[in-house]
C-alpha cells in the first residue's frame, strides 16, 4: 500500500472508536494493575492495561537490557522485587526499592486490543520529573521510559534530553511508537519502532533529533525522533507555549494474532507510517482523530497507581469491568519475587 492510501487506511480505522477517560469508582483492587501477569486469551477489542515508567536521569545503559540473556532472568522493572546484585555480586536493594530511590515514576493505561491509540502524562507531570534532573539530583540531563506488563518490559527510550552526549539532538521528544506483540491472544513483548531519518528536524545530524544508539547488550537498534527544542517550550504563566504540548505522546499498535487467529493491523500500520516523511503531519491528524488524552496520574514504584486510567477506542466500562474480570480470573499468580 502507497503512502496516501496507507495514511487513509489508518485514519479511517482511527476513527472507528472515540477515545474516552474511564474514571475508576471503588473497584477491587488490582484491575487497573500493570504488574498482574498479562492476560491469556484476549480478543481484538478486549481491554489491555500496561505501565510506563519515567526515570530522571535514568540513561538507556541504566535500565539494562528487558531480560538477562545468560539466565533469562527479568532485567529491571518496577514491578519485581528481585534484587538488584552489584559487579561484586552484593545485594544493592530490590528493584522497586532501587528504581523508587532513583525518582523513577509510572502511570497506568488501558487501550483496547488492536485499536491504534495515543498516550501522554501531562506536562506538568513531566516536568515534575524534570525538575530533578534540573536541581542536580541526577548524574544524567535526561529522562528516559520503558513499557511494563507484570514481569515483561520494553527496552528504554528518551523522551527528553539535555545530553548531546547520550542522544546526539537534545528537546523534548514529540512522539514515539510502541507495538504490542500477541501470539494466539497470549501477550508476546513490547517493541519501539521509532527509526524514522528525523527529516522534519534537521535528520540525524539534526539539534533536534533525539537518538538512542544502538548496543548489542541492551538496545537492538538505534531509533530517532524529532523533539520541540526547550526554547520552543518556554511559555509566561498564562500563555500558550509556541510548541503547546510539549509532552510526548507514545502511539500504540498491535501485531499477531488474536485467540481467535484474527490478523492484527495496527502494529503494520505504525511500522509503514513511520517510513514516510508526512510523519509528523500524520499524527497531527491522527491526535485529532484519537482525542488523545493523558494525565495518566503518576505515581512512584512503590505502587501507587493511577485511579483515573486512560481508555481509548471507546470501550465502555461495563466493557471493561467484565473482561478484566475474566482475564484475571484465567491468570495465574505471579512468579516469587515478583510484586
Amino acid at each position: 500500500m502507497q503512502g496516501p492510501a496507507l495514511l487513509l487506511a489508518l485514519l479511517l480505522a482511527a476513527g472507528a472508536g472515540r477515545a474516552q477517560v474511564v474514571v475508576d469508582s471503588g473497584k477491587a483492587a488490582g484491575t487497573y494493575d500493570p504488574c498482574l501477569d498479562p492476560p491469556t486469551g484476549v480478543s481484538v477489542g478486549d481491554p489491555f492495561v500496561f505501565g510506563l515508567a519515567f526515570w530522571p536521569g535514568g540513561k538507556v545503559s541504566d535500565w539494562g537490557a528487558p531480560y538477562n540473556s545468560t539466565s533469562g532472568a527479568p532485567g529491571l522493572n518496577p514491578c519485581l522485587n528481585l534484587p538488584v546484585l552489584t559487579s561484586t555480586g552484593q545485594s544493592d536493594g530490590t528493584y522497586q526499592s532501587y528504581l523508587n530511590s532513583k525518582g523513577v515514576v509510572w502511570g497506568t493505561y488501558m487501550i483496547k486490543v488492536d485499536t491504534l491509540a495515543g498516550l501522554r502524562a501531562s506536562r506538568a507531570e513531566i516536568d515534575q520529573i524534570w525538575n530533578r534532573v534540573l536541581a542536580g539530583m541526577q548524574d544524567s540531563p535526561v529522562i528516559s521510559v520503558v513499557a511494563f506488563r507484570g514481569q515483561n518490559r520494553s527496552e528504554a527510550q528518551y523522551i527528553r534530553s539535555n545530553s548531546s552526549t547520550e542522544t546526539q539532538g537534545v528537546g523534548i521528544v514529540q512522539q514515539l511508537s510502541l507495538v504490542v506483540s500477541w501470539d494466539r491472544g497470549t501477550f508476546a513483548g513490547f517493541t519501539w519502532y521509532n527509526g524514522g531519518p528525523c527529516d522534519t528536524c534537521g535528520g540525524p545530524t539534526g539539534g533536534t533529533c533525539v537518538q538512542t544508539a544502538y548496543e548489542p547488550s541492551y538496545q537492538q537498534y538505534t531509533e530517532s525522533s524529532c523533539a520541540w527544542s526547550f526554547d520552543e517550550c518556554k511559555c509566561n504563566e498564562g500563555l500558550d507555549c509556541p510548541a503547546n504540548n510539549c509532552t510526548t505522546t507514545v502511539y500504540v499498535g498491535h501485531r499477531g494474532s488474536d485467540a481467535p487467529g484474527r490478523s492484527m493491523k495496527t502494529g503494520y500500520q505504525i511500522q509503514q507510517i513511520n517510513q514516510y516523511s508526512i510523519t509528523s503531519f500524520f499524527w497531527k491528524l491522527i491526535d485529532g482523530v484519537l482525542n488523545v488524552f493523558g494525565n495518566s496520574g503518576l505515581g512512584n514504584t512503590a505502587g501507587a497507581q493511577s485511579t483515573a486510567p486512560v481508555v481509548l477506542g471507546g470501550a465502555t466500562e461495563a466493557d471493561v469491568a467484565a473482561a478484566q474480570a475474566a482475564q484475571q480470573e484465567q491468570g495465574q499468580p505471579l512468579a516469587a519475587g515478583s510484586r
